[in-house]
Formats: C-alpha cells, structure tokens, sequence
C-alpha cells in the first residue's frame, strides 16, 4: 500500500501488524510496523503523529541493535523535516541515517537520493559537490535497478538547474523522469506534474501550468502525497493571475487559504520547523495580497489584503505562546481559548474556513472574516494610537495605517529598493552619522504618503517583517520646521502582530524590581580576589582565610567587563525604593542561572538586565522556493545556535546564563522586561518568519512589554535612569522610551546623536 501510495490503507494495516507484533513480544517486527506506519502517516501530513510514531520506532530499533531499522526510521525522520524545509534537522537526521545504514542495503540508494536533496538547499554548495553526489546515488541506484530512487534523482537534478535558471537542463532532466514515470509505471506522478507546472510558468507558458496544475488538483491526491500546497496553489494563482487576471488569482487564494492556515497550525513544535512554516506560508501570502490589492472592489480588497498578512505573521508567536501556557493548568486554557477566538473554531487543531473570506468573496460570518477582523483591530486601540503594517512585495510594497475610525493604504517601492535604502540608513546611523537626507527622504517614501489623521495620532504601533524589523525608525526625520526626529515627536512600538492586540493581559503598574548587572565577566575582574573558604563556593559566609586568586585560565567563555552596569542597578533600585517599592538586585557571583530561576517566578513587575547578550551564530542559509529569477528568492536562514544571555561566572570559573529555549520556558505574569546590553534586540529578520531575537523570546515567555536595543550601546545606564523616573511615574513602557529617547535628543550632549537612543526600541503590546 505505501508503494501504491495508498497511504490511508498502508495506515490501517501498518496499525494491525503493530497490535500483533506487540501481542506476540515480536520487537524487530514491532519496530518495522512502527515504521511504517509513521510513514504512511507523515505522507497524509498528520505530521505530529508521523513524529511520535518514527521516535518511537528510533528507539525501539535502537534498543534491539536494529542498525538497518534505526537508520531507515532516520531517513524518515529526515523525510519529515525536509517536507517541512526544516534542512538543518533533515541534515541531522540524515547524517545520522548515513551511519548507520549498512553499506549492502538495499535502501542505501534512497538514502544517498535524501542526501542529494538536502545538497541542493544548500546555499554554499559548489557545483561540482552536487554534481558528485548526484553520480554517486545514481550510479547506486542503477546497480539495484530501484527505478524510482532514479526518478526522484533526475527530479532533483531538474530542480537545481531550475533554480539556476537553467530551465532548458531542467526540461531535459524533467523528461528523463517523465520517461522513468511512464515506463515503469511508478507512483506519485503528481509532483512530477507540479514541477512541470512550475517550469511552464518560468518559461512564460502560464496556460500550460495551468493545466499541469489542474492535473494535480484533479488527482484528489494534493493531501495524500508530499506535494507541497502551499507551492500548488500559489503557482496556480500566478498563472491564473496571468491568463484570466487578479479576479481569478484571488479566487485561487481564498479557496487555499483556510487550508494553508490549517497547515500552518499543525506542523510539529520545533524551533527550526516553526520558522520554516513560517516562510513557507509568504508564498501564497505574497500572491493573496497582490491578488487582493488589484481588485476592482478597491477598499475590501485592500482590507483582505492586510488580513490574510496579518494572520500569518500572527500564527508562530501566538504557537509559542501556547506550548508556554499549555504547560500551566490555569493559563493554558485561557491561551487556548484566545487561539479558538482567533480562528473562529472550536478546533485548535485545524484552522477553519472562518478566517477567509467565502469564495464568492463575501465575509463568511464568524470572528475573523477580514473586515471583522479589522473592526476588532480598531476597537483594540486607543484614541491615541495608531497601527502600521508593512508588506514588502516583489513588484510593489504596502503600508497600512489604521486607526480607530480609519483604514487607509499607501504604495511603496518593490521590496528591492526599500530594502536597499533601509540597510543604508542603518548603516549611517550605526556609524554615528546624521542620515539627514536618507532619514527625511525614508520618512516621505512612507510614513509621510499617510494623510494627518493616521500620522498625528502620538503612539504609533508597527507590524512588520523583514528590514522594517531591524531599523531605527525612531531616527527617520518629520517634515516641519525645524524638522524633527520621529522618536521625538511619536512614542514607537513594534508587535509581532496586528493579532497580538488581541492578547489578554493586564499591565500591572510598578510594584516591584528584580535588577541583575554588576557580574562578574572574566578572570581579571577583582572579585577573583575573594576569601578562599569552600563555602565561598557554595554560597555560605565566607571565613577569614587568606584570600585567594583563581586563575585566568580556569575561568571559561570570559567576556568584556561592564564597569557601569554595577552603577546601573545601584540608581535604578534606589529609585524605585525612593518611591517606596521593592528592589532586588542580583550581582557579582549571585547572579547564576539557578538563581534566576528561583526568583523568577515571585511575580515582579518589572525585570531588569544589564549585561551581555550574545547573538545567535552566523545563520546557515538554506533555498525555500524553486524561484528563477525572482528578485528577491525566498531563502531560510537558520541560526546556528541560540541568542545567549550571559549572566556572571561562578566561582569555579564556569559560565552561567540563559539561552532562548530557557527563556521561553519561564513563567513572567505580564512583566515589563528592559535587556541593556550589546544587540539585545537584533537578529535576523525573515518574510514571514518576523525577527528571530532575544527579545522576542521574553513575549513568549510571557512578558507584556520588552525594551531592547539594536547594535552596542554605552552601558552608564543614564538612559534607564530617565525611563523608570517615567514609569514610576505613570508613564506606560513606550511612552516612557520616548520620554528617555527625547531628554537625550535635548540634552546637547553626545548622547543626542541618534547611535545612542535610536538603539532602542519596544516590543509588544505596552
């Protein structure tokens, strides 16, 4: 039934033999039926169960010295990941396939395939190392005669020369698979006809794809095979768009956009697969919002436009959030009810049709049709507050503003030449320049294009991704004389989400600080020079024995001291005990990661850090879209590792501190959270994927409201010293950024150049 691709049956059956192997004590067999039975489920795209189903099966075969077994429960995991674009743990998984997998198996071929695939993602490969790779799983699968290993290998070799454009060699090699196809009458011919699809379009032939396409979507086998939809009806919408027009591409898109949010919400809860999904979702939403920005119905287009952008950014954090809470009995439930509301379903498990519109583009009733999500969107904010979204496209960009009586948008450049100048700002002003004429010029390209009853309200809220992310708005220049800088005259705020408005939470007033600064960060700081007593170490009072020096060399991952941040936490806690609340700050050796964890949860209000953040490793850079030509290719950028929070070495010289993951997993109750330290707050931006940064790791935690900062910044904490003076008098977190933003703009001193208080920014709801 697998070999047939009848994947439902290969289910049931995969099923029975786990009972009887499992009642006859037969474990080899069991492992094999377990195995089976994750594939059969990971091609119905019941991707949680295939996960379960293959680790089970992993450690089962792994257990019996299985070697064969474990290393095709491996390659299936590996299958797993890549049907997600998931590449870094495909290349896991399949590295560890590799070495386990006897070099006479019959399945070695379909494993040398998996790892051709995985090549040809790769942004760093060279030519000649694909290419070798490609003649060694050929040359096995012909030994063995496994006539479809060979097909999927001329598909993959007709893939690459698509990606490079090369689409004649692609043609060529889709050819040799069609002939393998027909001639030995294999399976699965429907990803050989989307690829065939897609070559059409590329060639400027969009009829022809769109009778490839429509082969596919007669087969009724879209969601029993690894073709990916998302790509399936986003081609499809490109080529209608070109045959028949915008009306017919829209058309396309609200057929496949409940489907596709559903897809979305049911991959596995894996950091790298999340991100992928992520970016996988820009595809379809990139032809949504085009589609819907051309239709004749002017306004309501343009309304489903922002819509259907602003679920998909909303999907990964509010995920995030939901694992978070999901593991707190009285929480999760609430998350999970905000989730429903969201979607406009009962069923968390799979997004409903509600968050579309009707295919004959009349609102469907419930929550979340686009023009009711947008009057929610309004009710949620202030009379003083004002929400803009980006969407960057490849022909044209968009801003969105929206207030609580208007809904108004705004052309942009293509995503190229935004991006462009946006990089160009930032440069400037990172090398402590004026950025005068980029800056007024920026600001009229796009704020300034918005009429007065969307750009004067005072509190501005940003949606975005990509650039827009990463960019010290707050230094853009207004129109005016003199004219002034947007962080001056605006209190700026940027959320993952229009959606995040919907989020519950009550922002507390200030009651009390936890403020951590003044570590200990290398060998040479003098605290080394401590009294030598071993209870030192653990803690105790120390003893009057001489004192003692541990060795620079003893000391591991040592960073820059930060003599200001000890000055820092002192001011900041002494204004809040000046006002009367309470003020606790952990320094020098106290500052470890099991004490943070102890204290964490005593319900703060506010959290403060002063300290390093070190950013993720350089991403590895994997291809998302078989796009030639494209001026911007879709492309994944993975980091290496996670962003670090450095807290101080203890005293047997180890390394204490908080990645991502440790992050997430803590329990905030609505916090305020300010990281004062070097790129707290940057990371990288993606389409679709929002910013992969530390900070935003605090919203999933829990907090409401994050300060970070974009690049180095001086750490005398004379900033921080002006915000809270704000916050504990009133002021609500951005309104006291800005307040802190302007007093260094006006103090005339080398702190009123737009390096220093453009660095930072806020994140989330405020």
């Amino acid at each position: 039934m697998l070999a047939l691709s009848r994947y439902r049956e290969a289910a049931i059956l995969s099923q029975c033999a786990a009972a009887k192997a499992k009642a006859e004590h037969n474990q080899p067999r069991l492992a094999m039926a377990l195995n089976n039975l994750g594939v059969a489920w990971l091609y119905q795209q019941n991707y949680r169960q295939a996960y379960g189903v293959l680790q089970e099966a992993r450690a089962l075969s792994h257990s019996l010295h299985l070697a064969e077994i474990e290393a095709g429960t491996w390659s299936n995991l590996a299958t797993l990941y890549g049907m997600l674009s998931a590449w870094p743990a495909a290349d896991h998984a399949l590295e560890q396939a590799l070495a386990l997998m006897p070099p006479d198996s019959r399945f070695r071929p379909a494993v040398l395939a998996q790892r051709v695939r995985l090549a040809a993602r790769r942004t760093d490969l060279k030519e000649e190392v694909f290419s070798r790779l490609w003649r060694e799983a050929m040359d096995q699968a012909d030994n063995q005669g496994d006539w479809q290993v060979q097909r999927h290998l001329w598909d993959e070799l007709a893939k690459h020369h698509f990606e490079a454009g090369r689409l004649d060699r692609a043609e060529a090699a889709l050819a040799n698979s069609f002939r393998l196809v027909l001639v030995h009458r294999l399976p699965d011919p429907e990803s050989l006809w989307m690829l065939a699809g897609r070559l059409r379009l590329a060639q400027g032939r969009p009829a022809e794809a769109l009778q490839w396409v429509g082969r596919v979507r007669a087969s009724n086998a879209a969601g029993q095979n690894p073709v990916n939809f998302l790509r399936l009806a986003a081609t499809e919408a490109r080529a209608e768009a070109a045959v028949h027009g915008a009306g017919s591409a829209l058309a396309v898109c609200r057929r496949s956009w409940p489907h596709a949010l559903a897809w979305r919400h049911a991959v596995l809860s894996d950091p790298a697969v999340e991100l992928a999904a992520d970016i996988a979702m820009t595809e379809l939403v990139d032809e949504y919002a085009a589609a819907a920005l051309l239709d004749p119905g002017g306004r309501a287009g343009s309304v489903e436009a922002w819509a259907a952008v602003e679920q998909s950014r909303a999907l990964g954090m509010l995920r995030r959030k939901q694992r978070r809470a999901a593991a707190d009995s009285e929480t999760g439930g609430a998350t999970q009810q905000r989730l429903v509301a969201l979607q406009g379903s009962g069923q968390v498990a799979r997004m409903p049709a509600k968050l579309a519109p009707s295919a004959a583009g009349e609102p469907v009733a419930g929550p979340a049709s686009p023009l009711q999500l947008l009057r929610r969107v309004q009710q949620s904010l202030t009379p003083r507050q004002t929400l803009f979204t980006f969407w960057l496209g490849a022909g044209q960009s968009v801003l969105w503003g929206v207030s609580r009586e208007s809904f108004v948008a705004v052309r942009l450049p293509a995503r190229k030449d935004l991006t462009r100048e946006f990089r160009r700002f930032r440069e400037e002003i990172e090398r402590n320049g004026d950025a005068g004429v980029l800056a007024s010029r920026l600001y009229a390209a796009t704020f300034g294009q918005a009429p007065p009853q969307i750009t004067d309200r005072p509190e501005w809220l940003i949606s975005a991704d990509e650039e827009p992310l990463t960019m010290p708005l707050a230094a853009l220049r207004m129109p005016g004389a003199p004219a002034v800088r947007l962080g001056e005259a605006r209190a700026v705020s940027f959320l993952p989400s229009a959606l995040w408005l919907f989020e519950a939470g009550e922002l507390h007033a200030p009651r009390n600080l936890l403020a951590v600064g003044g570590l200990v960060h290398n060998a040479a700081d003098p605290r080394w020079q401590e009294p030598g007593a071993p209870s030192a170490r653990a803690g105790g009072r120390p003893s009057r024995a001489a004192p003692r020096r541990i060795p620079a060399p003893a000391a591991e991952f040592e960073l820059p001291a930060l003599p200001g941040s000890a000055r820092e936490v002192e001011v900041i806690s002494s204004l809040w005990k000046q006002q009367g609340f309470q003020a606790q700050r952990l320094d020098g050796f106290q500052a470890t990661d099991s004490a943070i964890r102890r204290v964490i949860g005593q319900g703060w209000t506010d959290l403060h850090f002063a300290t390093h953040v070190l950013p993720a490793p350089e991403p590895r850079t994997y291809r998302f879209a078989d796009e030639p030509g494209s001026a911007a290719p879709p492309l994944i950028r993975f980091p290496a590792g996670e962003s670090f929070l450095a807290l101080s070495l203890r005293r047997d010289g180890v390394r204490e501190g908080l990645t991502e993951r440790d992050v997430a997993s803590l329990r905030l109750g609505g916090a305020r959270v300010v990281l004062n330290g070097c790129s707290t707050g940057d990371g990288s931006a993606q389409r679709g994927a929002g910013l992969s940064s530390f900070a935003n790791a605090w919203l999933a935690a829990g907090a409401q409201s994050v300060v970070a900062s974009l690049w180095p910044v001086g750490d005398d904490g004379f900033f921080f010293e002006t915000y809270y003076r704000g916050l504990l008098q009133g002021a609500r977190p951005a309104a006291a950024l800005h307040a802190a933003q302007v007093a260094m703009i006006r103090s005339g001193t080398w702190r009123s150049q737009p390096r220093y208080w453009a660095a930072y920014f806020h994140l989330g709801k405020d």
